[in-house]
């Protein structure tokens, strides 16, 4: 009896009102903000480890050098420092503020900058 209500309930919410597409939406969205993020993070994390292998092989012997580290090492302890949902909820509603912005595009940047932070010391470490 149970099943048999289950099943009826299950039709009538997920088929007949057409809840399935949500859920396939939001899939298809979850997917590309997780491709998307994956590539900035890489990438960005790519060059800061660079930066930040560069500056600790060399000595920062120079002052562009010293300066451009001291900026990703900032970057690295204050976004591994905070949550990625108060840096969402920052970058939705402060840096973001206008009401045109893509929530995608917010998402995919403020992912992507959180990746980068974790990738940036996955590759300095293999460097």
């Amino acid at each position: 009896m149970v099943v048999a209500d289950f099943k009826a309930k299950f039709i009538l919410n997920f088929i007949e009102d057409n809840w399935w597409k949500y859920i396939t939406e939001g899939l298809g969205t979850t997917f590309s903000v997780t491709i998307f993020a994956i590539l900035l993070g890489t990438v960005l994390g790519f060059l800061v480890a660079v930066i930040r292998s560069t500056a600790d092989k060399s000595g920062s012997k120079s002052i562009v050098l010293k300066v451009v580290d001291w900026i990703c090492k900032l970057y690295l302890t204050v976004i591994r420092g905070t949550p990625a949902m108060i840096q969402l909820l920052i970058m939705y509603y402060i840096v973001f503020a206008s009401p045109n912005v893509s929530k995608q595009f917010v998402a995919i940047l403020s992912f992507g900058i959180n990746s980068a932070a974790y990738v940036a010391e996955i590759f300095r470490s293999g460097i």
